[in-house]
């Protein structure tokens, strides 16, 4: 493909090291609609970050799966590098939750096709080889809600490859650095030790949570307790005490998920899909398809985009603003930034330092505070829980209107004991089980 075949039409999203558009390629009888994803032009001279996202572009290239947003080139232009990907009609995983649970929970079939076909991309990426056959043991390292985009075919995608990283192989790795989001970090991913695709699989579980409590699992809105001491330190609620509906089979994979030891994990994402996948056929609420779901929930935002879009590709059919032809896609010279350089280093160190105090452990156990019979707590969508300022999903488009903040969640008492795989109500006392965060006291952050 052409770079200068692409014709922008209008921004899809924006974020702190990237920005989104939409864009067509056209000829005489032929035209198609693409996300090209583009550097910010102040990052794009340095070269450190110039490398990881080619690194997006050389990993994520190589997946072919239909889990899996897929890039299709990759090049530079007169804007800057930039990356060519499908572009997904639909919405990031937040998004729906978020907009779902203000009309009831999802439905646990759906929830589980969910999370079972992300559970698939992600065995995709971690069984990927190279060109020659090796495998490069691939971890995601930013399994979220936000990185997972449900299309309004109701096919489930995951996205967002830019901090993955290849365990062998000649792929450059960095050390004393965390990436990705804390609070779907598994605890050996908080003690920087050498990751394996298990810790991919700790992230899914703290999604599986989210998807089926609708609200969030290690929230940074508790300040005196923070997401990285709870995932070390804390046992995490039982899904049984906010949703009376889940199988106990769901229970007890979703304990193996966030199991601290990473060897009382599963061992791949293909046998959590396939569990998932056995949950759903049997959950008595299936029946529901997702794209019908999702039509009936973002009915109004899909017609609007749609009719954006025809909007502005009448426009281009009589400007025509071609992407200038590309150049050689060169990494541009250490020379050029080294301020910004010394600034991703040092950032780093400040990171790692107050992790490091962050995660140790707490002198002594905090009072556990009283809480109303699980007899008689609602269930866990009885209101949607509160959003903070839109996501900025690749490729997703727009998210809805979000709601206001709410207050914290509630304190979740630690438990230092190390926690053994149980089911619900066995072998732990109400005293000793930390209190369950209830539904509409958190958003998406």
């Amino acid at each position: 493909m052409e770079p200068g075949a692409y014709i922008d039409l209008f921004e899809l999203a924006s974020g702190g090291m990237a920005h989104v558009t939409l864009a067509v390629r056209r000829s005489t009888s032929f035209e198609r609609l693409y996300a090209i994803k583009r550097l910010r032009p102040h990052l794009a001279a340095d070269r450190d970050v110039y490398e990881m996202f080619l690194s997006e572009a050389k990993i994520a290239g190589l997946i072919r799966h239909p889990n899996v947003v897929s890039v299709l080139d990759y090049g530079v232009d007169a804007s800057g590098p930039f990356l060519v990907m499908d572009w997904i009609d639909g919405v990031s995983l937040s998004e729906y939750v978020r907009r779902a649970v203000s009309e009831g929970p999802i439905p646990v079939a759906l929830a589980c096709e969910v999370v079972a076909a992300a559970a698939r991309g992600l065995h995709a990426s971690h069984e990927l080889r190279n060109h020659a056959g090796e495998p490069l043991e691939l971890v995601h390292r930013d399994v979220s809600p936000q990185n997972i985009l449900v299309g309004f075919d109701g096919l489930v995608r995951v996205t967002d490859f830019g901090i993955a990283k290849a365990l062998g192989h000649g792929t450059k790795t960095e050390s004393g650095l965390l990436k990705g989001k804390i609070g779907y970090m598994s605890p050996e991913q908080l003690h920087m030790t050498p990751l394996d695709r298990r810790a991919d699989l700790f992230a899914l579980g703290v999604v599986l949570f989210e998807v089926l409590a609708g609200l969030r699992l290690y929230s940074s809105a508790d300040r005196e307790r923070p997401p990285a001491k709870r995932i070390l330190f804390e046992p995490p609620p039982e899904i049984g005490e906010v949703r009376r509906d889940v199988p106990p089979m769901l229970e007890d994979l979703l304990l193996s998920l966030l199991a601290k030891d990473r060897q009382d994990r599963p061992e791949s994402a293909l046998e959590v899909a396939e569990q998932l996948e056995e949950i759903a056929r049997d959950a008595p609420d299936g029946g529901t398809r997702l794209d019908e779901h999702l039509g009936a929930l973002f009915a109004t935002e899909r017609a609007a985009m749609g009719a954006r879009i025809a909007s502005a590709l009448d426009e281009a059919t009589f400007t025509g603003r071609p992407s200038v032809p590309a150049r050689p896609l060169t990494p541009p010279p250490r020379w050029r930034a080294p301020l910004l350089g010394l600034g991703l280093v040092l950032s780093g160190a400040v990171a790692a330092i107050a992790v490091t105090r962050l995660i140790r452990e707490p002198e002594a156990t905090p009072t556990v505070q009283p809480r109303a019979s699980s007899a008689t707590k609602p269930l866990a969508a009885s209101s949607a829980p509160a959003s903070p300022a839109p996501d900025t999903d690749p490729v997703a488009g727009p998210p809805p209107e979000p709601a206001s903040p709410e207050a914290a969640e509630p304190e979740v008492a630690p438990d230092p004991t190390p926690r053994t795989r149980r089911r619900r109500g066995r072998g732990r006392s109400a005293a000793s089980r930390p209190a369950v965060p209830r539904p509409g006291t958190d958003g998406w952050n």
